[in-house]
């Protein structure tokens, strides 16, 4: 009796685990079809616009426009034409389109100046001299009127026509002040789409939500619970008035001195700090082109010093108090970083700027103001701290 009791109590789980398997096998199926699908969409879209194709010919400028879109502009005369149409091709047409050419030496000006003439909604910033990626973006977030924003680097191009659409209806009229999305990434703008690579912000489960205070330091310092870490400023919507006053905590001063360098991380996180509540979407919605030639690998030992001296600032002036401590943790990293040198005298008073700061908030723990003390002696932040 009790073999026979056993024996269908393992004919059970047998079954049970041949239907969880199937089923397991019908959902990839299903999820990979659905993938190639929005790949297959996306591809065709792509096509259109690298072919300079425009399906709407009539633009008028909107008073309340839904998204303003920014894109600095730099020698991008090979791509500019590309991005601009895959913003152009869009469903949603009550937009504004914010184009900030940061002094080309090349023809994108001109492009775009020929674009511009038949489409009312582009804004054109022209920078006196070259500004650099943050000093670009910031200027055209102050500039924008749009309800959210949408960063696109000018090399980059939205994946559909409807991701607009999609990503402002996932806002619920105002609901979330950030929406994540999908993005695929290539080094060829004609690559299959068998080849097609998802980017790093394509890994958060579906529907995920985040609110303060897990949102203020999801990003940098919870990135356990995601495979991939997402510090990008592109593939996602922001609301404008979140977005414009981390542009004023981080200042006319500062993003108008340091050039482009982390900048992504630097803006994303003061971002997680002011905003109340995250979306993420399963929408593939941007094509990201990876290119060999990026600031990271050509900028200068100082001048890397110089953004993470940045970040740290920013951190800390846009952090809740709770999360203050993250600013000092990031300054005990940068002197441990063997390539740190206080050789340039700016540098130097900036940072100690900053250390004081930090030393005298209350919001500091004293183990951390200790170790700050420690590590910094020998350059003389004893006579300021």
């Amino acid at each position: 009796m009790k073999i026979q009791f056993l024996s269908s109590i393992l004919t059970i789980l047998l079954i049970m685990l041949i239907l969880l398997r199937l089923s397991l096998f019908f959902v990839i199926k299903r999820t990979k079809s659905q993938r190639e699908k929005a790949l297959k969409s996306g591809r065709n879209y792509l096509n259109k616009c690298l072919e300079g194709k425009i399906k709407n010919t009539t633009f008028t400028i909107s008073n309340n426009p839904k998204i303003s879109v920014i894109v600095p502009v730099y020698n991008s005369q090979k791509t500019i034409k590309s991005s601009l149409r895959s913003i152009q091709n869009q469903n949603m047409i009550d937009i504004e389109i914010i184009l900030i050419n940061d002094n080309s030496k090349d023809n994108s000006l001109e492009i775009i100046e020929n674009i511009q003439k038949k489409d009312p909604r582009i804004i054109l910033i022209n920078n006196k001299k070259n500004m650099g990626i943050l000093y670009s973006r910031c200027i055209g977030v102050l500039k924008s009127k749009g309800n959210y924003i949408l960063n696109l680097d000018h090399d980059d191009m939205f994946f559909d026509e409807d991701v607009f659409d999609k990503l402002y209806q996932s806002t619920e009229k105002g609901i979330y002040d950030i929406i994540s999305f999908m993005e695929v990434e290539g080094d060829n703008y004609y690559i299959g789409i068998e080849n097609m690579k998802d980017g790093s912000c394509t890994y958060h489960p579906n529907n995920l939500i985040i609110r303060q205070p897990e949102l203020s330091y999801y990003t940098l310092f919870k990135n356990e619970q995601f495979s991939i870490v997402d510090i990008q400023i592109w593939g996602k919507l922001f609301k404008t008035q979140i977005y414009k006053s981390v542009v004023d905590i981080i200042g006319a001063k500062r993003f108008s001195i340091f050039n482009a360098l982390n900048e992504d991380m630097i803006v994303l996180f003061s971002i997680c700090n002011v905003a109340q509540s995250y979306k993420y979407i399963r929408k593939y919605g941007l094509f990201h082109f990876i290119s060999n030639s990026t600031a990271s690998k050509t900028a200068s030992q100082e001048h890397y010093m110089n953004m993470e001296v940045l970040f740290c600032d920013v951190i800390f002036d846009s952090s809740i108090n709770i999360s203050k401590k993250y600013a000092a943790i990031i300054a005990i990293r940068l002197r441990t970083m063997t390539y740190f040198s206080l050789s340039n005298f700016q540098t130097k008073r900036y940072l100690f700027y900053v250390l004081k700061k930090i030393l005298n908030s209350k919001f500091i723990e004293e183990k951390y103001k200790k170790t700050i003390i420690s590590e910094y002696k020998e350059y003389g932040l004893k006579y300021i701290s």
